[in-house]
């Protein structure tokens, strides 16, 4: 009996190292954290890229076995930002750029280290059509401003075209008042312009 009491504490301790042995080969360690999950812009148009970003932990340093992005249903596999980063215990990020239609999509992201599985709580972005119909007064702006220096450009140059024409009319004012002149200082009578009366009969109109 002395014997067997002696040999029950190591047996003991035997077995439970096999039970841990056995679960850490079985992968029942601790899943991975996702954080930091979102999607920039927050909001759009269709005509502009969208980028999907998560933060990718793991305490015991495993790198993922997958890591995706699930929008309306669709699975992206994901890119991480920086390759050479290799430390999952810190954290590392990963990426999934696209466009996307006119609609609202709901996506999140899901991760595993080849025995357990994360995944991120849903979310939901909106995005618009890029008709001018319905422009933001954000988007308006935006529009105005990319115009406003060919509306610039324009008007200079009716002003210059303007004065141009101005320049035009003073010189042949000038031109007529100067011969004008001329006719006096030689003393000759300027024409005048016939009335209709004389203009028929050849003679002064009566008083």
């Amino acid at each position: 009996m002395p014997n067997v009491s002696r040999l029950a504490a190591p047996l003991a301790l035997a077995f439970i190292a096999l039970l841990l042995a056995a679960q850490l080969a079985s992968g029942d360690g601790k899943a991975p954290l996702l954080k930091n999950a979102r999607v920039t812009p927050g909001a759009g148009d269709d005509s502009i890229d969208y980028l999907f970003t998560v933060t990718y932990q793991d305490e015991e340093n495993e790198s993922p076995s997958s890591m995706r992005v699930y929008i309306d249903g669709k699975a992206h596999d994901m890119a991480p930002v920086d390759p050479l980063d290799a430390n999952f215990s810190d954290g590392r990020d990963y990426s999934y750029k696209t466009q996307l239609k006119t609609g609202t999509y709901a996506f999140y992201f899901k991760a595993s280290d080849g025995s357990n599985e994360s995944q991120t709580v849903a979310q939901t972005i909106q995005v618009e059509s890029t008709s001018i119909f319905r422009m933001e007064h954000s988007d308006l702006i935006r529009v105005g401003l990319g115009v406003l220096p060919f509306v610039l450009v324009l008007v200079v140059i009716v002003i210059i075209q303007l004065r141009r024409i101005g320049k035009n009319i003073e010189r042949l004012s000038a031109g007529k008042g100067s011969q004008v002149e001329t006719q006096m200082a030689a003393g000759e009578k300027p024409a005048e312009t016939e009335t209709p009366a004389k203009a028929e009969t050849g003679q002064e109109p009566d008083d």
